[in-house]
């Protein structure tokens, strides 16, 4: 079996999965001050539930900025961009809960995976660019900076060259559950 726990140095977060089935993905992750998803992104199919165990932690989208604190949850719907970090000064910790995640898990699990292997550029992102398309679409995660149906394009056809190559079997069999 696989790894449940990753950590992610350049976003000062850890992550581990409680629960990973075809209908639902549950991982806790914890946040280190001054840490977090810095980004702007959305997944156009997932719905994303945060609930906040310990600590505070600040969610943003476009419309709003909300900070959570223990027991209070949010859920982020589909489209709607968003990011999360934490401001305070201690490590915030919360659990997210993804019903329906398709190959979220997997995703993850490739994305940080790359990250531990040191295969990641300056900007957080796998270094090769058709590794890091397999493991964003795999995630359903879109970059707020461009168009959706530009990335989705761009994303369908990559991920295509992905398998072609060989590059999606080879981050699933290194790296996926």
């Amino acid at each position: 079996m696989k790894a449940t726990a990753f950590k992610n140095p350049y976003i000062k977060d850890e992550i581990t999965i409680l629960e990973d089935t075809s209908s639902v993905l549950r991982f806790r992750t914890i946040v280190e001050p001054k840490g977090g998803q810095r980004e702007f992104h959305f997944h156009s199919k997932i719905i994303e539930h945060f609930l906040v165990e310990k600590g505070e932690l600040t969610l943003e989208t476009k419309e709003a900025t909300i900070l959570l604190k223990p027991y209070e949850k949010f859920a982020i719907q589909p489209l709607i961009a968003h990011r999360f970090y934490n401001e305070g000064k201690n490590a915030t910790q919360f659990v997210v809960t993804v019903k329906n995640p398709d190959s979220l898990s997997d995703g993850l699990r490739i994305m940080y995976g790359l990250v531990r292997d040191t295969k990641i550029g300056n900007n957080g992102l796998p270094k090769n660019i058709l590794k890091s398309v397999v493991a964003l679409y795999m995630m359903d995660a879109y970059s707020a900076k461009l168009p959706y149906t530009l990335q989705r394009l761009g994303f369908s056809m990559l991920n295509g060259v992905a398998m072609v190559l060989g590059y999606k079997k080879q981050l699933l069999l290194a790296y996926g559950k």
